[in-house]
């Protein structure tokens, strides 16, 4: 390389197949399968279901409801980036509990659902 006189010689370095039709890279792929990934992050659906009852035990009332709720990258607390192992936290919050859970949605269910 140092004998065809680049003004920049960073310019020639670098796989002399780079650019060929058959040359496949890490942006090709990331650019087909980027939309897809997403990395440390899930979605869980969770149901709960709750009863009231009055001092003789009696059934007042019950309750159901359906959440959507989505783990994301960033820690509880944003002391710490996201790129942090958990073993290289700083942060008590984000040692204990860790990733952040966001409600995606939240919806009160009949019993014709259940």
């Amino acid at each position: 390389i140092s004998t065809y006189k680049y003004r920049n010689p960073a310019a020639g370095i670098g796989s002399s197949y780079q650019g060929a039709p058959g040359y496949l890279s890490q942006a090709d792929l990331l650019t087909v399968f980027g939309n897809a990934a997403t990395p440390r992050s899930d979605t869980f659906t969770i149901r709960a279901h709750g009863e009231a009852r009055d001092a003789n035990n009696k059934l007042t009332a019950t309750a159901v409801c359906e959440a959507v709720v989505q783990r994301i990258p960033e820690y509880i607390d944003p002391a710490d980036k996201t790129e942090i192992a958990a073993a290289g936290l700083s942060s008590d919050a984000n040692k204990h509990f860790g990733r952040r859970f966001e409600i995606v949605s939240f919806r009160w269910l009949s019993s014709g659902e259940i």
